[in-house]
């Protein structure tokens, strides 16, 4: 027995031993077959990479490269204005710029020598061209036209000295380097934060070998990464080409940077082979124990590994939930809330509350969910406000009835009619715990009822609280005794096998639990499997006003229907804003909401635009959204923070954030914005910061600029003008909105008569570039009718026309020829009323004041500066605000020159008109 005990010890310990060093083989081929798969992987993706960095490189040289583009477009308009033009381009520092005639001398800046920068030459034959010459710099040239023929070149030379600091690109949080080159190996932009080790390192002639090895590759491909050993241990190098160009960006990185993460993989895979070793030797000698043992530390490995995986989809789940979500929300409350203030229909107002206090209930549990690692941190904060509970239990019975009538249950309702109806407490967070019952009630109820029940006890030594009794009973499936231990913990599902099919992620009642627990309450359950459940809790509020709750439903819709209509805080016609986001429908959003302040409000769809925006024009104040493409909000910021000579240094920036995670305030001002307003915008919120940031002398308070520009006679009793009868029974102008935007009864008459003579010229100019599909000088017409409708009140006009315009700009060319047609039939329909008010009337210009001859000096400043910025807002605006006045003789007949200039959007011949002026004025 002995004998064959010590064969079978003999036997299990020789299958064992040649077991371990099978896997030690296999082990070790896994480990250098891995090994090779992951430096692999670390190549293709350092190779996509530096492609990435080749883009990144193109957009800013191809950026210098249009913003001197634009410069040139300019100075063909004005080039009579060579010097006034040259000396307000903005120049960085270090940055020179001119302008070479053909003859190569220059007439503005520095002469540079044509034979030296081939770009030169090739501008003078029409190209655009970037130039870069050993020590000497990157040299950007575009040519100047004059009609058909080229008469300058302009030209903007960065210097050696500057590449760095304007184009050089941060890699890998400054662990690897990158710098462009051209394709004979010349360094034309240097590392960033350069350093002449790394520089010398890089031109060494074992590394320069290693990058000629990788040449051949870039022959059949437009990027390149291999790995090599150097000094400095193992690098991965790579190249790219930059599109356009004749450069190639070139870099290293250290490959333990580049596999960050990636490389832990090997080493896993030896430690858990060594670990297998370990436990097959010690197998040999305590085989059954040391099986047991290992079954135990699997399983808690394993247990482990979910825990981890759970923890981090968690963790992304909150990362991501924040932008994803609270965006589309953001819009939703952005439309909802202009409903609210446009619509005059009861129905529809109550509606719309519906929707807004569903969409506020929605944000709230978002909010909850974004914020359950403040749970687990201890950072979650109970906020008591007043709060009106019919309103409360209505947006529960609208949230929960439609669910229940989907299911074809009945909700069963009870509540206290005594109960007080004004209390003080965190109503979001009461609201959350209740529709998380409410909810799981109906989820796990597939026949029966759901009853809702709110009842109170007064407090006998608290004369001024109550406590609050709420309790949801449900028919459903119940709860079984023993897993009543899992209903509070996170991410668990209760008996999975009836409940399979119903979707949940299990932390609704872990969530509710720890508010009632904060707001000093507990939740209790009452189950029977397989008969229903009852969660009921006790909750202690502060009473408000002892007025009683009544009929909740008749209650609430009084509250509704008493509720003040939307009225804008103020109003800043004179105010500019600028909002950088990329969603389109934010944009919308954030314009809609400051629609009746008349605040200017510009729009960019990225942080490049933006940044153009900001470095060209005057704002009050920036808003920038946090997360966007390519170059997020504090990026942006950082960029223009980094500037320290244009036109909006000490601007108010405000971020706009989906992030509702706390400390984002802090991480916002710490990033350099002056403040940050949260999605979805709340409106009155957003007017408030309109109304602290922006300068005090161009804000006018809510009814001080009606009262000043109404013609209080004419509207103040409600009553139209009889000369104006026939244009109200036409129904196509709101006359009283025409009257408001002219200043008055006389001055809109005299509106209409410009008008009137421009529709005629207007319908025929349209009819001739829509037959000839001329679409650009379409939307050019169109955009110009657009602002004339909006001013005398035929908004229903000029909203057809801005649509048109639109579809001009998205090349939407389909949409102008379906709806040209009816949008000229709209056009004439005004001819008839017009000319009867304007024959009614007789000529006004003889009635109206002569111009000041300091004001008409300014109007003139403002359409030389607005021609020569191709400006056609402000060009409406400079003409509109002369027709209040008459002109001096002398004055009469340059008038009607730029005018008509102004109406046929012919920007050269304004400007060349403007031009003349000034000299006529200054000989």
């Amino acid at each position: 027995m002995n004998k064959k005990v010590f064969s079978d010890r003999n036997t299990t310990v020789y299958v064992l031993m040649f077991f371990a060093a099978a896997l030690l083989i296999v082990g070790l081929v896994l480990r250098s077959r891995i090994g090779l798969l992951l430096e692999s992987y670390t190549e293709s993706q350092t190779k996509i990479q530096a492609q990435s960095y080749a883009l990144i490189m193109n957009e800013k040289l191809r950026t210098e490269l249009e913003n001197l583009e634009y410069i040139a477009s300019v100075l063909e308009d004005s080039l009579d204005d060579l010097d006034g033009v040259m000396t307000r381009i903005y120049i960085k520092p270090g940055i020179k710029q001119g302008l070479l005639s053909i003859d190569g001398k220059a007439l503005y800046g520095d002469h540079i020598d044509a034979s030296e920068y081939k770009g030169i030459q090739s501008s003078f034959r029409g190209n655009s061209e970037i130039t870069y010459v050993e020590h000497k710099g990157l040299l950007f040239t575009c040519p100047v036209f004059h009609g058909p023929n080229i008469r300058y070149v302009l030209y903007r030379l960065c210097p050696f000295d500057v590449l760095e600091s304007y184009f050089a690109i941060e890699i890998y949080d400054d662990l690897g380097k990158l710098c462009v080159t051209t394709r004979e190996g010349q360094i034309v932009i240097p590392f960033y934060n350069y350093k002449s080790q790394d520089m010398d390192w890089y031109q060494s002639i074992d590394i320069q070998e290693k990058y000629a090895s990788m040449h051949m590759e870039m022959e059949v491909s437009i990027a390149a990464a291999r790995t090599f050993k150097t000094v400095r241990g193992e690098m991965l190098l790579f190249e790219s080409e930059i599109p356009q160009t004749n450069f190639l960006i070139s870099g290293y990185v250290p490959k333990s940077v580049a596999s960050r993460g990636i490389g832990n993989i090997t080493r896993i895979v030896t430690w858990v082979f060594g670990l297998l070793m370990l436990l097959v030797m010690i197998g040999a000698f305590y085989l059954t124990r040391v099986m047991v043992k290992a079954q135990e530390n699997e399983g808690l490995r394993k247990a482990k590994a979910i825990a981890e995986e759970a923890s981090k989809a968690k963790s992304e789940f909150l990362a991501n939930m924040s932008h994803e979500i609270r965006t589309p929300i953001n819009a939703v409350l952005g439309m909802n809330e202009m409903i609210l203030r446009e619509s005059n229909e009861e129905n529809i107002i109550e509606y719309a509350h519906s929707v807004g206090n569903a969409g506020n209930s929605l944000l709230g549990i978002v909010n909850d969910i974004l914020d359950f690692s403040k749970i687990e941190a201890g950072k979650m904060e109970i906020i008591p406000v007043e709060y009106n509970i019919s309103s409360m239990i209505n947006d529960l019975v609208n949230m929960v009835q439609i669910k229940v009538d989907e299911k074809e249950l009945r909700l069963a309702l009870s509540f206290d009619p005594q109960l007080p109806k004004i209390l003080y407490g965190d109503e979001i967070r009461i609201k959350q715990v209740i529709t998380n019952i409410l909810t799981n009630a109906v989820k796990y109820t597939e026949k029966g009822s759901v009853t809702f029940s709110v009842k109170y006890e007064k407090l006998t030594d608290e004369p001024d609280y109550i406590v609050l009794l709420v309790s949801v009973k449900d028919t459903g499936n119940g709860i079984k005794e023993e897993d009543m231990n899992k209903l509070f913990a996170e991410f668990e599902r209760l008996d999975e096998r009836h409940n399979h099919n119903i979707e949940g992620t299990g932390l609704g009642m872990s969530i509710t639990m720890n508010i009632l627990k904060m707001m000093g309450s507990v939740l209790e359950v009452e189950s029977v499997y397989g008969k229903g459940s009852d969660f009921h809790f006790r909750l202690k509020q502060k009473v408000v006003k002892w007025e009683p709750l009544g009929d909740y439903e008749a209650a609430y819709k009084a509250r509704l229907y008493n509720k003040k209509r939307y009225k804008e805080k103020f109003t800043a016609p004179l105010a500019r804003v600028l909002v950088i986001d990329d969603n389109p429908m934010n944009l919308t959003v954030f314009k809609n909401l400051l629609k009746q302040t008349r605040v200017e409000i510009d729009t960019a769809e990225s942080g490049d635009l933006g940044l153009s925006m900001a470095f060209i024009n005057k704002y009050d104040i920036i808003f920038i959204d946090h997360m966007m493409p390519e170059k997020d909000g504090i990026e942006t910021l950082q960029e223009m923070k980094r500037e320290t000579h244009y036109p909006n240094v000490d601007t108010p920036k405000i971020c706009l954030t989906a992030n509702a995670i706390s400390g984002v305030r802090e991480e916002y001002i710490a990033a350099g914005f002056d403040d940050y307003i949260s999605k979805p915008i709340d409106p009155y919120q957003l007017e408030d910061m309109l109304m602290e940031y922006l300068p005090d002398d161009k804000i006018c308070k809510s009814g001080v600029q009606e009262s000043q520009t109404l013609d209080g006679a004419d509207i103040a009793e409600g009553t139209i003008p009889d000369e104006l009868k026939p244009l109200e029974e036409s129904k196509l102008v709101d006359i009283e909105a025409g009257i408001t935007n002219s200043g008055g009864k006389d001055e809109y008459i005299s509106l209409l008569k410009v008008f009137y003579s421009s529709v005629k010229m207007r319908y025929e100019e349209l009819e001739q570039y829509f037959e000839k599909e001329d679409f650009k000088n379409y939307t050019i017409k169109v955009h110009s009718l657009k602002s004339s409708a909006k001013i005398i009140g035929a908004a229903d006009l000029g909203e057809e026309a801005q649509l048109l315009e639109d579809a001009g700009k998205k090349e939407d060319y389909d949409y102008i020829r379906t709806y040209h047609e009816p949008f000229i039939t709209k056009l004439l329909m005004f001819m008839e009323p017009l000319e009867k008010v304007i024959y009614n009337k007789g000529d006004l210009e003889e009635k109206l004041p002569v111009v000041d001859g300091f004001i008409l000096d300014e109007v003139y400043e403002e359409i030389k500066d607005a021609g020569i910025s191709m400006d056609l807002d402000r060009l409406d605006a400079a003409f509109c605000e002369m027709e209040g006045y008459s002109l001096p003789p002398e004055e009469e007949e340059f008038w009607n020159e730029i005018k008509t200039a102004y109406e046929r959007v012919e920007y050269k011949t304004l400007n060349k008109l403007m031009a003349s002026r000034k000299e006529r004025v200054e000989n």
